[in-house]
């Protein structure tokens, strides 16, 4: 069964490969401008790097694409324009790694519960995006793209003052089904309501993000646990939302490190991507991507070099 491809025309290896969203970027960044060196615009422009492109292991090379499952639906990191284009965080700083390559990015689109089994059949060369856990690493060998954190989604004036612990007890607060983050996060706040001698928050699971929110808009639930980027993300689109960070407990569940899967046995592909990626983000390309979908205040830059996960 073929799944939906999405991406920019195929070209030849050695010409400008540029996905439409990487050029509508590059027009927000307001590239070819004043400032930064003539190489660092002409990466900026979508150029190949040859030093990278040398990395790629020659099948991918020869076929000028690299194929990535993903659902499409998770904005701001991957979702669709009302165009049906990809768009996103993840999907423009992939255009951009794979511009470096010389190679276009091709988005299959596949159910979440479809990633894992896609890449396992090799009908893909890679999929996202998956947490960095040892469960996944002990299928996947993974590149960690960006980290996050959770927090809350409010209608506009529901933020509480204090933005402590405290403030979550008696509450009713939406999650969505299977976001571990969050469950962790629920789980930490009626701990701290039980310590304190207050009502627990109620918490409801809702099947996806989207129900969840629809509940808050609806006034069925106070607030809705997210990851940061995604609350800021929402709340820059909606002025009827606000979002918030309860720090003491995003403290204690830790960030999430969230990234590209490819399979075991083929560091050839995940080391390539990796330095592209590496690249995008060393030279400020990966923060004005940030600053476009309106999540910079909200994103847990990584720093240092970044290196393939493996077990």
């Amino acid at each position: 069964m073929s799944d939906t491809v999405m991406s920019a025309r195929h070209r030849p290896r050695g010409a400008v490969a540029v996905s439409v969203l990487l050029v509508a970027l590059l027009a927000l960044a307001g590239c070819g401008g004043s400032g930064g060196t003539t190489d660092t615009a002409a990466r900026d422009q979508g150029a190949e790097d040859a030093a990278l492109s040398a990395r790629l292991p020659a099948e991918v090379a020869d076929a000028g694409s690299i194929r990535i499952a993903t659902s499409l639906a998770s904005p701001p990191e991957y979702f669709t324009t009302n165009a049906n284009e990809p768009t996103g965080f993840l999907v423009d700083v992939l255009n951009a790694a794979g511009a470096r390559l010389g190679v276009t990015i091709d988005f299959a689109v596949t159910p979440y519960s479809g990633l894992g089994p896609a890449l396992d059949a090799e009908r893909v060369d890679a999929a996202m995006a998956f947490s960095v856990n040892p469960d996944n690493l002990q299928k996947y060998d993974i590149i960690p793209v960006f980290d996050a954190i959770q927090g809350f989604l409010a209608k506009k004036g529901g933020v509480p003052a204090a933005r402590d612990a405290a403030s979550l007890c008696g509450k009713k607060i939406a999650l969505a089904i299977g976001d571990l983050s969050s469950e962790a996060m629920a789980a930490e706040a009626r701990s701290s309501c039980a310590a304190l001698g207050a009502p627990e928050p109620t918490v409801d699971g809702y099947p996806a993000a989207a129900a969840a929110q629809t509940a808050l808009r609806s006034g069925q639930v106070d607030l809705q646990m997210l990851n940061s980027m995604r609350g800021q993300y929402i709340a820059s689109q909606e002025p009827a939302f606000e979002t918030f960070v309860v720090d003491e407990l995003a403290q204690r569940v830790g960030t999430r490190q969230l990234g590209i899967a490819l399979r075991k046995g083929d560091p050839a592909l995940g080391e390539a991507l990796t330095a592209a990626i590496q690249s995008v983000r060393d030279d400020g390309t990966y923060e004005t991507i940030l600053a476009k979908y309106r999540i910079d205040a909200a994103a847990v830059i990584p720093t240092g070099p970044m290196t393939l996960a493996v077990r």
